[in-house]
Formats: C-alpha cells, sequence, structure tokens
C-alpha cells in the first residue's frame, strides 16, 4: 500500500477508533507520531477496545494495525510516563504485516532508566556538551542487565530523541532516515555498539540543530524553524513565551523577528493557521462542528464559531451548508 493509500485511510481509521471509543476513551494524534492514533482512557477492559479497534480496521478499510498498550497511571501528572509506556509496547512489534498487541503491563520491571536521564540527556544536546553526551549515552545502556532491558532503554532513548528533533526540524526532514536506522538496528539488535554509536550520532545531530538556531545572526532560521513547528503543533496549546523558551530566545525579540519576516504577529498567525484547517475540516461532513473545535485547538465551539465568523463573515455551520461557497472568502 502506497503512502497516498495509507494517508486518505487514516481519517476513516481515526473515526472508527472515535466512534468505538465513544464515552470511554479520548482519543488524539501527536505530530510526532503523525499515522498513530493514541486514547487516553478510564475503562478497565481496554483489550478488547484494542481488540475491537483491529477487528474493525481489517473489516471496513482492509488496514493491518499495531497497538501498543501502556501501563495503567493514576493523575494527570502521570500521563506522560503512561504515554510513553504505550509508545514503548508499540515499538516491541515485530516487523511484518499482521495486526498486532503489545501489552506493556506485562513487564514486570523498568530498565535501569531513570526520570533524571531524560534531563540529562536534554540538558547534554541542548547545551552542545558533545564531550560528556557519548560516555553518557554508553554507561546508560551497557549498565543493563539483559538485552530486554538494553532494547527497551534504547528504545526509550529514541523515544526521547525523536520529541527532541521535533523542536528543530519539525517534519523530521533531517533526521528522519536516521531515527529509522536506528529503530531497526534497536530491533535486529546484531551489536551492542552500533545502537550506541547510532544513538549517539543521532544526538549530535540533533545538538547541531539546536546550536544552529541559537546563532544571534540567524535570525531567519529561527522564525522558519517556529513557523515549520507551528504549521504541524497548531493544535495544541502554545504561546510565543513557551516557543521562545523552547527554542532559547528571547519571547520579545521572538515577537519582532516574526512579525519582520512573516508580515504577521503570533497570534494572528496561528488563528490564520487553525481557520485554514477548519475550512477543509468543515467539507467532510462526517465532523461535527465541536469536534472540529477541538481538532484545531479550540477549547469550546462557541468561541471557535465567533473567531471564524470574525475571518470568514460567515459561521461555521453556515459556511458548510455552502459548501465553501458563500461566504468563504477570507478578509
Amino acid at each position: 500500500m502506497s503512502r497516498s493509500d495509507l494517508r486518505a485511510l487514516f481519517l476513516p481509521f481515526r473515526m472508527i477508533c472515535r466512534e468505538l471509543a465513544g464515552e470511554r476513551a479520548l482519543s488524539f494524534v501527536d505530530a510526532s507520531y503523525p499515522h498513530m492514533v493514541h486514547y487516553i482512557s478510564r475503562i478497565d477492559d481496554v483489550h478488547k477496545l484494542a481488540t475491537d479497534v483491529q477487528r474493525a480496521a481489517k473489516e471496513f478499510l482492509g488496514l493491518e494495525s499495531v497497538i501498543g498498550l501502556g501501563k495503567p497511571v493514576r493523575g494527570a501528572m502521570a500521563l506522560k510516563s503512561g504515554y510513553e509506556s504505550s509508545i514503548l509496547a508499540w515499538g516491541q512489534s515485530s516487523i511484518n504485516i499482521e495486526s498486532q498487541l503489545i501489552d506493556d503491563n506485562k513487564r514486570e520491571n523498568d530498565p535501569d532508566f531513570p526520570d533524571e536521564a531524560v534531563k540529562v540527556l536534554n540538558a547534554y544536546i541542548e547545551q552542545g556538551n558533545e564531550s560528556l553526551l557519548q560516555p553518557f549515552l554508553t554507561n546508560l545502556l551497557e549498565r543493563q542487565s539483559s538485552v530486554m532491558d538494553f532494547t527497551l532503554t534504547a528504545n526509550r532513548i529514541l523515544l526521547h530523541l525523536n520529541l527532541l528533533a521535533g523542536k528543530y526540524d519539525p517534519k523530521r526532514a533531517e533526521v528522519g532516515e536516521e531515527v529509522w536506522k536506528c529503530q531497526i538496528s534497536i530491533w535486529e539488535l546484531t551489536s551492542y555498539q552500533e545502537v550506541i554509536h547510532q544513538l549517539t550520532e543521532l544526538s549530535n545531530r540533533i545538538m547541531r540543530m539546536a546550536s544552529k538556531l541559537k546563532t544571534p545572526a540567524n535570525g531567519e532560521e529561527v522564525v522558519s524553524q517556529v513557523k515549520a513547528y507551528m504549521d504541524i503543533h497548531y493544535a495544541t496549546d502554545m504561546s510565543l513565551a513557551t516557543l521562545a523558551g523552547q527554542f532559547h530566545i528571547n519571547a520579545a525579540y521572538l515577537s519582532e523577528l516574526f512579525k519582520a519576516q512573516v508580515g504577521q504577529n503570533f497570534t494572528d498567525y496561528l488563528i490564520s493557521l487553525r481557520m485554514k484547517k477548519a475550512k477543509e475540516l468543515l467539507v467532510d461532513t462526517g465532523l461535527k462542528v465541536i469536534d472540529i473545535a477541538h481538532i484545531c485547538g479550540f477549547s469550546s465551539s462557541g468561541y471557535f464559531s465567533t473567531v471564524f465568523k470574525k475571518k470568514f463573515g460567515v459561521k461555521p455551520i453556515d459556511y458548510r451548508k455552502g459548501l465553501g461557497t458563500e461566504g468563504g472568502e477570507e478578509k
């Protein structure tokens, strides 16, 4: 199946996921993994939900799927840990075309990978500390007590590197191939040293990307990267201040750069992105307006409707009735 075929089937697949979950779970898409659907569920029988999704995907769309079940967590602060657990479970799938269900709950103990290691890894990369990065990764991986722990730790490092790379290369144009090579090396595990080498090389590449953006004279590159990030993550809760901190630049300076090079301020550009996506989604009559509001990053359909009418002169529901021809011109 081609990439274009998969892209065409993704929205129907997501609709199946949402329909089957109903009120039992919240589904969302993470731009770091654009061809995956994620669930946050409070139900006990997640296995049944997972098998129902796989059965429906195969029956109605002819799709085989891989589902990773993360460990249960308690409280909002622990959601990140549960999310990572599901990604790691998914990463343990075998390379074949059959549907698979991998449950991370069946793994009794986590490998020796404390949360502090994530902070140290990110700090070394963003500080450009290459001399400490390699021995840190080598020590972290070589102290694992089993092949399984080594594989899980390597996958967890790769997950964090992939997420970190998304700050500087949102579309993974520079690092996508390297991430895939690392994943294959971890799966095959023919050489521990090769895995460590590839993870180190990927870390160094991200380090150079981070360093490039810190160059004061390279304002154009900074804005380009910020725009690319916004183009993908427009639906998330973001602000100029958080983006400035993420890209290690003064917020006021970023605001000036952005307005000078884009011709719009940050807020107007973000709204334009969300409105553009909303117009595309309104063509799909299978989506409710409230669903489109949430997909595009609005907390309520009322506020979404107000912003849409101010932008296009017509409410979203009326725009849909006109099939994009009545009142659809941007003011």
